[in-house]
């Protein structure tokens, strides 16, 4: 009886942890981060641990994008811009520009890696599937 108790419970284990995996490790929910930006109204752009100025700003959420997709094959589910009060609108639009820019630039970069050519290079069925694979380089509203 004692043996059977054994096998039942280590049977369980073996399920449950092959299920825990599967789910944590399938990469289908696992992830769905968003990068929150926050902008005051001197233009100081607030990402994560980092503290940036707008002129700087394209390089980094460039290098951030492209590193999840080298790390994990992904990249974020989207980018969140949020202002501070009496953000001015040209810093306003300066910080969606930058945004941007850095989509643009990890998109173009992302291109060359996968497929040796630009974007804009790239067969309409290459472009379906980066499109479909990384909506956050296609994101326009912030």
């Amino acid at each position: 009886m004692f043996v059977i108790q054994k096998l039942i419970i280590f049977t369980c284990f073996v399920f449950v942890n092959k299920t825990v995996k599967a789910e944590l490790f399938s990469g289908e929910k696992f992830f769905e981060k968003t990068i929150t930006i926050l902008v005051n109204e001197k233009g100081i752009a607030y990402m994560g641990v980092d503290t940036l100025e707008l002129s700087e700003f394209p390089e980094v959420l460039q290098q951030r994008l492209f590193k999840s997709y080298a790390g994990t094959g992904k990249m974020p589910a989207s980018i969140k811009l949020q202002f501070t009060d009496g953000v001015s609108d040209k810093i306003k639009n300066d910080a969606i520009k930058a945004v941007k820019t850095a989509q643009q630039n990890a998109l173009t970069e992302l291109s060359l890696q996968l497929h040796k050519n630009r974007y804009e290079e790239l067969s309409a069925k290459q472009q379906r599937k980066i499109k479909r694979k990384f909506p956050v380089l296609f994101q326009e509203n912030f």
